[in-house]
């Protein structure tokens, strides 16, 4: 008795019960079939249940993977320039676990609390790769950030990040490593025959070192483009033996992830090829390392540089000081730098111009784009998988995780209905399709999280009281077992028509911010 149709264009499905037309003829022996003729607790389980199993399906994904595990940031920390827990001494590789007796599992429940504890002096627990057990206390610092949907908030930061510099290093002019002949921009490949990956892992590194030199510009003898005079000239791997086992380092180099590659290549007619002209100006070279930079903006106060995050932060500071005192001016910004295979630093000098866009939230702002690309990345730290403790565990972690996509979203569908959040965040198939085909190449465990969060988007807007959505005839039917009896055949009917008008709005909409964001760059 069920009829079924294949659409020609994929954009969804629909089921339509029989006898659900307002106003329309059923035949006395067909009335027990009816959809409107039926109790109103039926319907009201037919309405719930399309929502209902978008929620069952998130649920039973977020079990499946607390049982399975998914693997995290462990609590190892990469260290930034000038933080508080610089300043504690607090060092690259050190495993943070436990808070205030609270044992520390992941990055994510280290982030957790320390973002919770702002100016709350805390006892970290250290176990450290020369040393174990002993413990430092820090007092995270008071940072005003927008969460997720622009509102205010006051969070604790510490300057620690689940990252590492690369073993890109600064030799100090003159020193003993200087004189064995590494260089400023330098990356160590290996010391002795141990590789290394990452900073943490060269600072510690102790005994008879031998460098493996792997400079700035190519491996092996290729010929590169001097960065200083513009000829071409030979590099090469050198290999540096240092015969001081009692040598210590650390004052003789550190690490960078900040030597300059190149400039990002925009397309043609890009609404930031203004900006990135101006950058363009400072005359950055290939091999340059930048040490710190100081602006007017941020009180001529000097601000060093070790990882690319100091550099975002830097940036993201002026671009929130500049939006509150002269929006749209350019920024001077003065670069320290030190150019590759020099002993003195450099200053380069910018007059950075901005670009009025808007944010994810739809207010209008003056960005500062940043443009620069660099040699080194930073390397992840170390990863761990969480999983569950049994079936129960897995229950009880799934139904977490799901109540906290439940919380997020219903937060932004609240805030979209009362205007606090724009209508140009709302995407139809193309950013559905767009979301789907990033989460696929991301791997299964990515394409898994995102199904979850968009079956519960889904779930959510459907149960939206607004008339041809699953929320809307929930509300005609508390109305109706309420009222004791089906309302008029009139108000249903003008009812349907509003509702109906409403999502060929809400499909407009959709569909011109989906056409919109392939075609603007914001």
């Amino acid at each position: 008795g069920t009829e079924f149709k294949i659409c020609w264009l994929p954009l969804g499905g629909y089921v339509r019960f029989y006898g659900s037309e307002i106003g329309g003829d059923i035949p006395p022996d067909r009335a027990h079939r009816a959809l409107l003729l039926s109790p109103v607790y039926k319907r009201v389980l037919i309405s719930a249940a399309g929502p209902l199993a978008n929620l069952i399906l998130s649920f039973g994904v977020m079990v499946g993977l607390s049982g399975w595990g998914m693997p995290q940031p462990a609590p190892v920390i990469g260290v930034l320039s000038d933080s508080p827990s610089a300043l504690a001494g607090l060092k690259d590789g050190d495993r943070i676990t436990s808070i205030d007796g609270k044992k520390m599992r992941t990055w994510k429940e280290l982030n957790g609390v320390v973002s919770a504890s702002p100016d709350k002096a805390l006892s970290f627990e250290i176990q450290r790769k020369t040393s174990t057990g002993h413990t430092i206390t820090i007092t995270p610092k008071v940072d005003e950030i927008e969460d997720t949907f622009g509102d205010a908030k006051r969070v604790g930061r510490i300057g620690v990040s689940p990252s590492f510099s690369t073993p890109r290093v600064i030799v100090a002019a003159n020193s003993r490593l200087w004189e064995a002949g590494l260089r400023s921009g330098d990356s160590v490949e290996s010391i002795g025959m141990v590789k290394m990956r990452h900073a943490a892992e060269l600072e510690v590194y102790a005994g008879d070192w031998s460098f493996v030199r792997q400079d700035l510009f190519s491996p092996l003898k290729k010929t590169a483009e001097n960065s200083t005079d513009g000829k071409s000239q030979q590099f090469e791997t050198l290999v540096l033996k240092v015969g001081l086992p009692d040598l210590k380092f650390g004052k003789d180099f550190w690490t960078t992830d900040l030597a300059f590659d190149s400039f990002e290549i925009l397309p043609k007619g890009d609404a930031r090829a203004q900006s990135y002209l101006s950058w363009e100006k400072c005359l950055f070279k290939k091999g340059d390392t930048l040490i710190s930079a100081k602006s007017p903006d941020m009180g001529d106060m000097q601000t060093s540089f070790r990882t690319a995050t100091d550099l975002y932060r830097f940036v993201q500071k002026i671009s929130r000081v500049q939006n509150k005192v002269v929006p749209g001016s350019p920024t001077a910004i003065a670069f320290e730098v030190l150019p590759w295979n020099a002993a003195q630093t450099e200053t380069r000098s910018c007059e950075i111009q901005r670009r009025l866009t808007k944010d994810s939230h739809g207010r209008s702002t003056w960005a500062l784009d940043f443009p620069l690309r660099f040699l080194s990345f930073g390397v992840p730290g170390e990863t761990i998988v969480v999983r569950s403790s049994g079936v129960m565990g897995a229950l009880v972690d799934g139904a977490r995780a799901t109540g906290e996509q439940i919380m997020t979203i219903a937060t932004g569908l609240k805030k979209l209905v009362t205007g606090n959040l724009p209508i140009s965040n709302l995407g139809g198939p193309i950013a559905i399709a767009r979301v789907a085909g990033d989460a696929a190449s991301g791997g299964m465990l990515v394409f898994l999280l995102t199904m979850s969060w968009m079956s519960i988007n889904i779930g959510l807007f459907n149960l939206l009281p607004l008339p041809a959505l699953d929320g809307g005839a929930l509300l005609l039917q508390a109305v109706e077992a309420a009222y004791g009896k089906p309302l008029p055949i009139q108000v249903q009917a003008n009812v349907q028509k509003a509702g109906f008008i409403i999502i060929l709005c809400l499909i407009v909409i959709v569909f011109y911010n989906d056409i919109l964001r392939l075609f603007v760059h914001q």
